[in-house]
């Protein structure tokens, strides 16, 4: 059997852990198809020669029926976004499969509104009204996604059954790359606290829309609150990035910037700093002290749905939450709540029949049933 792997935005490092790229192409033939400018979102990626890009929708459809094995489709496409390719793999009876990482976004972000109706738009109102019936939920989903779902969807929790054909329960995403994570050694010789970078106003985040929060604003404000922690607990503050942020070396004045270690550097730290990250499910299975960032002035932009993600992690997991731009360091209390901790574990990360399983060993098997 053969297993594309489809992009809608150009291939990065982390799309081989959020795809199971390596561990699913020791066991398969596979492919990476690169569909990003089909979604305007195409650029030159010479890091990796291996990936086809594909340019047009008529290629796309040629390169589909060219296909002469059973095949699958492995996807990071959003389901929004699934009517531009999925009916061409349809045609073909390849079924489309999306490993979930950004549902509990969105997830959050409704269970949020409907509790703060007062930062909801007219638009969510309505959609809560319909989403709130049987049928008409049913209806509303199938216009939501222009009437497409994937074929299967593997996931920790199934926040949005409408999307998906069939649910396969496996860990969260994340769960094989914090087992990694827990061989890995030091990757700094001293003590630190750690900052769980989002780029959040450095990207688009789920808006589309970068720079909708003034960077130097944005920047001014987290270099005072480091400072004031530095001096609270006689620790330096190191810098986790994300890797689209674009930090440059003297961003943060001088503090520590380190890419692709996230998972070891929260393995060490004493305490987290955190915007919404996906890497908070490291954090939790490492059950790590956090304090949750965020900024009501900045709920206006256009990475809202970030900070409103950040708060809900904070009620979640009976964390601290605290403005970054109106804040009084001796009134927040860390510590970690044991109880909320292990009830998001169990509800939003293990699979507890297989616990002894990886997620690529649950796909991989999975895989050659179909």
């Amino acid at each position: 059997m053969q297993i594309i792997f489809l992009t809608s935005s150009p291939l990065h490092k982390m799309h081989f852990n959020d795809l199971y790229i390596d561990e699913l192409s020791e066991r398969f033939d596979t492919e990476i198809w690169d569909v990003s400018d089909l979604y305007g979102r195409g650029r030159d990626n010479k890091e990796f020669p291996q990936v086809k890009r594909i340019f047009t929708k008529g290629e796309l459809e040629i390169c589909i029926s060219g296909i002469k094995q059973k095949t699958v489709v492995i996807t990071n496409i959003l389901i929004f976004d699934l009517y531009l390719v999925k009916p061409l793999f349809e045609k073909k009876k390849i079924p489309v499969v999306s490993i979930d990482k950004e549902s509990i976004i969105f997830w959050m972000r409704d269970n949020f509104l409907k509790r703060n109706p007062q930062y909801a738009s007219e638009a969510d109102h309505k959609k809560f009204f319909w989403k709130s019936f049987f049928l008409t939920r049913k209806i509303y989903s199938y216009l939501e996604y222009r009437h497409m779902k994937y074929d299967y969807m593997f996931g920790a929790y199934n926040y949005f059954p409408e999307a998906s054909k069939r649910f396969i329960k496996i860990h969260n995403l994340k769960y094989d790359e914090y087992l990694k994570s827990e061989q890995e050694d030091r990757v700094l010789d001293y003590e630190y606290i750690l900052f769980m970078d989002a780029g959040l106003a450095h990207l688009p985040a789920v808006s589309g829309k970068p720079n909708s929060i003034d960077q130097n604003d944005y920047v001014k404000a987290m270099n005072y609150l480091f400072e004031e922690l530095e001096k609270k607990y006689n620790l330096p503050v190191v810098i986790a990035a994300h890797p689209k942020s674009g930090y440059e070396e003297e961003t943060f004045n001088g503090r520590e910037i380190i890419l692709y270690k996230t998972p070891e550097l929260l393995k060490y730290a004493e305490l987290v700093l955190a915007h919404y990250s996906t890497s908070l499910i490291d954090l939790v299975l490492q059950k790590k002290q956090v304090l949750f960032l965020y900024s009501e002035e900045y709920m206006d932009s256009c990475s809202r749905t970030i900070l409103i993600t950040t708060r809900e992690y904070a009620k979640m997991l009976g964390a601290p939450l605290l403005d970054i731009k109106d804040f009084s360091l001796e009134k927040i209390e860390i510590k970690i709540n044991e109880e909320m901790y292990d009830s998001f574990i169990q509800d939003h990360i293990l699979n507890r029949e297989f616990i002894s399983s990886t997620n690529a060993q649950l796909i991989e098997d999975f895989l050659k049933k179909i």
